[in-house]
C-alpha cells in the first residue's frame, strides 16, 4: 500500500513540476497572405510543448504594442502584457497552394533565440511536415 501511495506522490510531484516548467509562448499575429491559417498550425504545432496563450489575448496585446511581422519592436511589451516567456512571429509569402513561412523565436525581453524557414502547402502530409519544421525550431529556442 505504501509503495503505490509513494509512486502517486511522485508522480503528482513530477506532473507538477512538469507543468511548473513549461513555457508560456505567444504567438503574434503573422504578417501576409493566409496568415491566420499558419498562425494556427503553428499554435498546434508547438501547444504539447508549450503553454500557448490564447490568440484573442495575443492579438490585442500586440495592437497595443505596436508589434507586427517579424520586427522586434514592441515585442517585450507584448510579452509583458500576456506573461509569456517566448514570442513566435511570423511572415507568410508566396502563392496560396505553396507559401514560405519565415519564423522568428524570441525571449521575453525581445532577443532573437532562433529563425528559419519552412514552407506549408495544402495538404496533409505537407502540413505535417511544417509542423515538425516548426517543432524542431520550437526545441532549438
Amino acid at each position: 500500500m505504501s509503495r503505490v501511495l509513494l509512486a502517486s506522490l511522485s508522480f503528482l510531484i513530477g506532473s507538477t513540476a512538469a507543468l511548473a516548467s513549461a513555457q508560456s509562448v505567444a504567438v503574434a499575429p503573422f504578417e501576409g497572405r493566409a496568415s491566420g491559417a499558419v498562425e494556427r498550425l503553428v499554435r498546434r504545432a508547438i501547444d504539447d510543448g508549450a503553454d500557448v496563450v490564447s490568440r484573442g489575448r495575443v492579438r490585442s496585446a500586440a495592437r497595443r504594442a505596436g508589434v507586427e511581422g517579424t520586427a522586434e519592436a514592441g515585442v517585450a511589451d507584448l510579452a509583458r502584457d500576456v506573461g509569456a516567456d517566448m514570442v513566435v512571429q511570423g511572415s507568410v509569402s508566396g502563392p496560396r497552394r505553396r507559401m514560405r513561412v519565415e519564423l522568428v523565436f524570441r525571449d521575453a525581453e525581445g532577443r532573437e533565440l532562433v529563425r528559419g524557414d519552412s514552407q506549408v502547402a495544402r495538404g496533409r502530409r505537407a502540413q505535417r511536415a511544417f509542423s515538425r519544421d516548426v517543432e524542431q525550431l520550437f526545441d532549438r529556442a
